[in-house]
């Protein structure tokens, strides 16, 4: 849980008048919080080689409860498939390759090498690393999605689809958690500040 408390209001309170310094919050809080999916994203992506749009859709701000100078930052934890990470598979002399198109989504594209190298999947989960799975492979799952396999067990079947961990236990991690979370404190801090300032010194309406 991320927990930020919003510090200045009663130097503001001498200022400025109770309404004024409640706007000023709401809208500062309401930034803050936009502010903090942006800074989530960017700390997942700093180390994790996957595509903001992929991030961002598992991020969410609920403002209902903005009145109340409270809002929810939400990090959806499903874990992420493979399929995200570039991965390709080589067997024997043939290559597979997961490739994205905006307009028909997820495909696998094949290729003939020269020679036989390394087996198994190789995805880049890690920014400067590359994942190795020897006994993984690359194939359309049932529902026609693409994925990255592997056996349970000896037996042909059954298949577990690989994934990494969730986005929120990535960022739950107490190093990118604090980090988070001073980042977004300070945003929220210098947001009210320049805010109050402003219509301290006489600026506009909200």
């Amino acid at each position: 849980m991320i927990q930020i408390q919003l510090q200045g209001v009663e130097e503001a309170l001498k200022v400025l008048n109770s309404s004024r310094v409640r706007n000023i919050a709401k809208t500062s809080i309401r930034r803050a919080a936009n502010s903090g999916k942006t800074i989530i994203s960017a700390q997942i992506r700093e180390r994790f080689n996957i595509q903001k749009k992929d991030v961002d859709e598992k991020l969410s701000v609920d403002l209902r409860n903005l009145g109340n100078l409270q809002v929810i930052l939400t990090v959806h934890n499903q874990p992420i498939s493979l399929t995200h990470f570039e991965p390709r598979s080589v067997r024997g002399k043939t290559q597979l390759a997961v490739k994205r198109n905006k307009i028909y989504g997820w495909g696998i594209m094949g290729r003939q090498l020269s020679r036989a190298s390394a087996q198994g999947v190789f995805a880049k989960v890690v920014r400067g690393k590359v994942t190795q799975l020897p006994h993984a492979f690359i194939a359309a799952g049932k529902g026609g999605g693409v994925q990255v396999f592997q056996r349970k067990g000896k037996d042909r079947l059954p298949l577990i689809a690989r994934k990494v961990i969730g986005y929120a236990s990535i960022v739950k991690k107490p190093e990118n958690l604090n980090a988070v979370t001073a980042r977004i404190q300070e945003q929220l801090a210098k947001e009210f500040a320049s805010r109050v300032k402003f219509f301290a010194e006489g600026g506009g309406g909200e």
